[in-house]
């Protein structure tokens, strides 16, 4: 909806959530326009690099949550998540 009445509003967001808030832009740069359009979002463990866990963003249309969620299941049962968070070493 803001699109369309104001296309450019979001990049103008953008601009200035930079400005103000670099460190916050340049971690989380690409889900802010989601969150911006309110796309839905699951993020699936994914495994892990270094001993650290990962995940991995998913989005869906608007209104698609359940599908989220049977991408989510699927990815479960296809790859059982941990039950514990990793440890640590060093």
């Amino acid at each position: 909806m803001v699109s369309a009445l104001a296309p450019r509003l979001p990049s103008a967001l953008l601009d200035q959530a930079a400005k103000r808030f670099p460190d916050l832009v340049s971690m989380g740069a690409l889900t802010i326009i989601s969150n911006i359009y309110g796309n839905p979002a699951v993020s699936i463990p994914a495994g892990t690099i270094d001993g650290l866990p990962v995940g991995m963003q998913v989005l869906g249309r608007h209104h698609e949550d359940a599908r989220l969620f049977d991408v989510a299941l699927a990815v479960e049962r296809s790859r059982p998540w941990p039950l514990v968070a990793p440890a640590v070493v060093g």
